[in-house]
């Protein structure tokens, strides 16, 4: 497998586009789990590793801190975020209502294929929960959304909906592996809301599905930690 340095040895050089390079492979190895939560970033080390001068990775590192993927602190550095039980909250009940608006605005647009896509994805996410596969479950999770949005044309919402995306994106690694009946109850708002859209269903119901959907994922994160809470509490006794 090619290095990044590598690709960048074969043309010629381009400090934006190395920090580009950079900010995608860490990009992706944030999404995909391998740097989780609380991951540190040493920009010298990451820059050994990509065969690269320290320049561009500290920049496509400043870039993921700007999103809200990274953070820095005194005597640690840079290291990848973490959201906490209330924080993932307000981000899924921020994203309940824009998102709802989003699907509904773009689901006139979606022609037969692009319903058959997405029934697609979502059997693919019933395949990964019979598996027990939650990590691919919750990758699939965040393709259904995108694709469900392929028809949006407001670039400014679209922006902002990524960028909650990515927030998720930190934790959903391990989000659906702490809530595997959430999957499951998911997998059955994704078909309900698909029906509803090949029927033409109105806007209003399109918009309460899309809604619910988030708000019972936020739901099921309360009544988790309320469990959790509940159970050490006893364990004190």
């Amino acid at each position: 497998m090619m290095a990044v340095g590598d690709q960048d040895n074969m043309s010629a050089p381009d400090p934006s586009l190395k920090q580009e390079r950079v900010y995608r492979v860490l990009r992706e190895s944030i999404g995909s789990g391998r740097y989780g939560p609380g991951f540190r970033l040493v920009i010298d080390q990451l820059a050994r590793e990509l065969g690269l001068s320290a320049i561009p990775v500290r920049e496509a590192v400043r870039r993921l801190e700007a999103e809200g993927l990274v953070s820095y602190a005194h005597h640690v550095g840079f290291q990848v975020v973490d959201l906490d039980d209330g924080a993932l909250r307000e981000v899924l009940e921020a994203l309940g209502p824009l998102e709802a608006w989003a699907v509904a605005t773009a689901a006139p647009r979606l022609r037969p294929d692009d319903l058959a896509r997405l029934r697609a994805i979502a059997r693919q996410q019933t395949e990964a929960a019979d598996g027990s596969d939650m990590i691919a479950y919750g990758h699939l999770e965040r393709r259904f959304h995108e694709a469900l949005l392929e028809p949006f044309a407001n670039t400014y919402a679209l922006d902002v909906l990524r960028r909650m995306y990515d927030r998720i994106d930190v934790i959903r690694p391990r989000l659906y592996t702490f809530l595997p009946g959430r999957a499951r109850s998911g997998i059955q708002e994704h078909f309900r809301l698909l029906e509803a859209i090949f029927e033409r269903g109105p806007r209003p119901v399109l918009e309460r599905l899309a809604r619910e959907h988030r708000e019972r994922t936020r739901d099921a994160i309360v009544e988790a930690s309320a469990h959790d809470a509940t159970t050490v509490g006893r364990e004190r006794v």
